[in-house]
C-alpha cells in the first residue's frame, strides 16, 4: 500500500511507499551480487569437498543456491513483491537446512566437514533480513542462525565439536553486519527522500516562473494587439472596415495562444484560418530576426482554436530560447534563424530552426521550463500534436511542432 505524507505548508509530498521500494530493490541487489561472490569463493568449494548427506537436503540446498543467483542476476528487473516474497522465504527456509543437517548427515560429526556448506553463505543471508522484518528482528535472526548448526548437532549428538563452537561465535558477529546494512538503508532512504523533495520544490518554483511568465507574455499582447485593435476602432468611422475586423481576428487568437480557450468554449471560440495563423506566426519570426517561408497554404482552411493556440505559443517559445540560448553567451555571434509553415491537407507543420551552438537535450536541467513546459506541455493539451527537437553541441538546433487532424 503507498503511503502518502504530507508536510505542512505545502513545502513537498513523497510517497514514502515507492521511496521504500527503490532504495529496497538497490540495498536487496547489493546484497544478493555480495552472497554471490561468497559463493564462488567459499560455498561451492566447500560443497565438493563436502561428503554427501541425505539426498532432500542437498535439494534444498541447491533450490537456495538457484533462488540466490535469481537475485543477483535478475534482482534489478524482478516484481518488487516477487522479491519481498524472496527476501522473507529463503532465510526461513536456509535456517531450517541449517538446523536439520545434521539429522541428514551419514558421517561421523566431528574433525573437517562438521559444518553444512551452506553455512559459507551466511553473512549475505541473514542480511535480507533488513528488506523482509523489521530492524530489531533482522538483528535477532541473524544470532538465530548462527546458533542454528550447534542447536542441530546438540539435539543429534549430544555434543558439539570445539571447531563448531569457534565458527558459532565468529557467525555472531554477522549481527555487526546486518547493523552495517540497516545503516546503509536508513541513510539511503533519507538521501532519496531529500532528493524527491528537492526535484518536487524545483517544479513548483518552475511553475511558479513559468506563471510570471504568462502573466508578462499576456500584458505584452494586450499592449500590442488590444490596444491597437481598440485604437483603429476608435479612428473607424461608419461600418467595420475589413482591416478592422482582420486586426481584431488577430488579436483574439494572439490572446488564445497565450491564454487559450475556456473549458467548454469549443463552440463559442471561431476556428482560425491558416491565413491569420501564418500572420501571427510572421509577426513572432519577425520579432526574433528569424526568416518565414511558407509552403501549402493556398486554398487552405481553418484550424481550430486550440491547435492555433498550441502552435503560436509553442513557436514563440521556441524562438525564445533560441534568442537566449543559440549564442552560447557570445552576444555578437550571428545566428540564423528560420520559421517553416507547411500545410498539407489535413495538418499543420511549424519548424523552427538556427544554426546556433546547439546543446545535448538529454542534459537539461529538470528546472529549466522552456522546452518541458511551454513547449511541450502546450503541445500536449492538443490531440494530433507533435514535437520532434534536434540538437546536438555545436550543430544547431531544429524544433518541429505538428498537428494533423
Amino acid at each position: 500500500m503507498r503511503v502518502v505524507r504530507v508536510r505542512a505548508a505545502g513545502a513537498w509530498v513523497v510517497e514514502e511507499g515507492r521511496r521504500d521500494d527503490v532504495v529496497d530493490r538497490r540495498v536487496g541487489w547489493i546484497i544478493a551480487l555480495a552472497g554471490m561472490l561468497l559463493l564462488a569463493a567459499d560455498a561451492l568449494p566447500a560443497a565438493y569437498a563436502e561428503v554427501p548427506g541425505a539426498g532432500w537436503w542437498s535439494v534444498g540446498a541447491v533450490a537456495v543456491v538457484l533462488a540466490w543467483l535469481c537475485l543477483g542476476v535478475l534482482g534489478q528487473w524482478l516484481p518488487l513483491r516477487v522479491l519481498r516474497l524472496t527476501w522473507g522465504v529463503l532465510p526461513v527456509g536456509y535456517v531450517l537446512l541449517l538446523v536439520t543437517w545434521a539429522v541428514t548427515r551419514a558421517v561421523p560429526l566431528d574433525g573437517t566437514g562438521a559444518t553444512p556448506w551452506l553455512w559459507e553463505l551466511d553473512p549475505a543471508v541473514v542480511s535480507l533480513g533488513v528488506l523482509a522484518w523489521r530492524w530489531q528482528v533482522a538483528v535477532l535472526f541473524s544470532q538465530v542462525s548462527a546458533l542454528s548448526v550447534p542447536a542441530g548437532l546438540w539435539a543429534v549428538t549430544g555434543a558439539v565439536p570445539r571447531e563448531v563452537v569457534l565458527l558459532t561465535l565468529l557467525h555472531l558477529g554477522n549481527g555487526a553486519i546486518v547493523a552495517i546494512f540497516i545503516a546503509i538503508r536508513h541513510r539511503l532512504t533519507e538521501l532519496t527522500r531529500l532528493e524527491q523533495a528537492t526535484a518536487l520544490q524545483a517544479r513548483r518554483l518552475a511553475r511558479a516562473r513559468a506563471g510570471e511568465l504568462e502573466q508578462a507574455r499576456l500584458a505584452t499582447v494586450v499592449h500590442d494587439e488590444v490596444l491597437s485593435t481598440l485604437t483603429l476602432a476608435v479612428q473607424s468611422r461608419g461600418p467595420l472596415s475589413p482591416e478592422l475586423v482582420a486586426q481584431a481576428r488577430r488579436a483574439q487568437v494572439s490572446i488564445a495562444a497565450h491564454v487559450g480557450p475556456a473549458p467548454g468554449d469549443a463552440e463559442v471560440v471561431a476556428p482560425v484560418p491558416v491565413a491569420d495563423l501564418v500572420d501571427l506566426l510572421r509577426a513572432r519570426a519577425r520579432g526574433a530576426g528569424a526568416e518565414l517561408s511558407v509552403v501549402g497554404t493556398d486554398g487552405a482552411g481553418d484550424l481550430p482554436a486550440d491547435v492555433a493556440h498550441a502552435l503560436v505559443a509553442a513557436c514563440e517559445e521556441v524562438l525564445r530560447n533560441s534568442i537566449r540560448h543559440a549564442a552560447g553567451g557570445e552576444p555578437s555571434r550571428p545566428v540564423r534563424r528560420e520559421v517553416l509553415v507547411r500545410v498539407e491537407g489535413a495538418g499543420v507543420t511549424v519548424r523552427v530552426v538556427d544554426d546556433g551552438v546547439g546543446f545535448d537535450p538529454l542534459a537539461v536541467p529538470p528546472a529549466r521550463v522552456g522546452l518541458r513546459l511551454s513547449v511541450h506541455g502546450r503541445m500536449a493539451t492538443v490531440p494530433g500534436a507533435t514535437v520532434g527537437l534536434v540538437s546536438a553541441p555545436g550543430r544547431g538546433t531544429r524544433v518541429e511542432l505538428g498537428w494533423r487532424g
